[in-house]
């Protein structure tokens, strides 16, 4: 059974949550936010909508909003996942909307993309600095965009 996470369909354009997790597993669920995932160790198995993915230490996935998908720790894992809504970057959500994307995963992700990972989780509770989430978001988001079909 597919649950749909409606809180996080809260009408603020500016929701985000970070979330720092160890062992962290999540059964087939969609939402309208969008969602990255970064694996800092370990190994994680994610499926989104039918293809499955392992994931390593350097991987980082994004899930659409309303993709359905699930994560689920192989043996261990330490992981980033922000989930945001759409509008935080809304330059360029439509095109992750409207286009499928080649791939869902990037491997090795370059440190630079790590760190600012680790930015929005350290900056996470500072609501009023909403400018440096959204460059954040539109970093990582970078990533994928030539990706997209």
């Amino acid at each position: 059974m597919v649950k749909y996470e409606g809180q996080h369909d809260n009408n603020n354009p500016n929701y985000y949550r970070v979330g720092a997790n160890e062992n962290f597993e999540f059964p087939l669920h969609f939402h309208h936010c969008f969602e990255l995932t970064l694996v800092l160790d370990g190994t994680m198995q994610m499926q989104c909508e039918k293809d499955i993915y392992t994931l390593h230490a350097g991987d980082m996935l994004f899930a659409g909003s309303n993709c359905v998908h699930y994560q689920k720790t192989i043996e261990y894992s330490n992981s980033l996942i922000v989930l945001f809504d759409p509008k935080l970057v809304a330059a360029i959500a439509s095109d992750f909307i409207n286009h499928p994307l080649k791939t869902r995963v990037l491997r090795n992700i370059d440190k630079y993309y790590i760190e600012t990972f680790q930015l929005l989780w350290d900056n996470q509770n500072t609501e009023k600095n909403i400018t440096l989430t959204k460059g954040c978001l539109y970093t990582l988001m970078s990533l994928f965009v030539g990706e997209l079909d």
